[in-house]
């Protein structure tokens, strides 16, 4: 009596090859908003990291300037005048604190980098250098003085009636505009990047996430230095 021997078939029939297709599009489905949720996460504590070495920064900024913050805003308000060697803005004065070399040029705005003052969650990417790079956090135009030498700062860090509740630098909407006026009604000019808030930076040094809407509806008390 002869054995005959069965062979087995080891390939996929194509309904089990679709079945399979399936289940890991299903699984897919199901990780990729965490995921998502996970990179923004990642972001938002990368922007927080960046904000307290911006407030690192200007602690030492105040300490090497006799207690002058750096100044926040010049009249008119023009970037290219603003990041000149007449008027430095606060992220210009802050660059070399933060590795970033200010060239010895006619005009300061030209950076090598802005990567200290860029939000890693900004959409769409943006580029970190060159003519239309520019910082994507504002400073607080309520501390601002007339720039008109390297010499004059924004406010003296003991006239800000408690420097830990009052907002210095926060997050932008917009590249180059380097001030934030917290007063303004214009809500474009207010980002909801982080599950929508954003982060700041207080003048104690201090950073904290907050509510887009709640700072738009509760300006003063962020914007305003010298209210109790």
């Amino acid at each position: 009596m002869k054995n005959h021997s069965i062979r087995k078939n080891n390939t996929f029939t194509l309904i089990e090859l679709l079945l399979v297709i399936a289940i890991i599009a299903i699984l897919a489905g199901m990780l990729l908003p965490s995921l998502q949720q996970a990179k923004k996460r990642a972001q938002a504590i990368s922007c927080t990291n960046k904000l307290k070495q911006m407030g690192i920064a200007h602690a030492l900024y105040i300490n090497d300037n006799q207690d002058w913050t750096a100044c926040s805003y010049i009249a008119g308000g023009a970037f290219n005048n603003a990041c000149s060697k007449e008027h430095p803005i606060w992220f210009v004065r802050l660059a070399p604190y933060l590795g970033v070399q200010v060239p010895d040029s006619s005009w300061y705005w030209k950076l090598p980098s802005y990567e200290p003052f860029t939000c890693p969650s900004t959409e769409p990417p943006r580029k970190i250098s060159g003519e239309n790079s520019g910082p994507y956090y504002g400073a607080n135009q309520n501390a601002y003085a007339f720039c008109y030498e390297r010499s004059r700062n924004g406010i003296k860090i003991n006239e800000i009636v408690h420097p830990s509740r009052k907002i210095y630098i926060v997050e932008n909407a917009f590249s180059r505009h380097y001030y934030f006026n917290l007063t303004n009604d214009y809500p474009a000019k207010w980002t909801f990047r982080h599950n929508n808030g954003l982060n700041y930076l207080t003048f104690g040094g201090e950073v904290a996430y907050i509510e887009t809407q709640k700072l738009y509806d509760n300006q003063n008390s962020y914007a305003n230095l010298t209210a109790r």
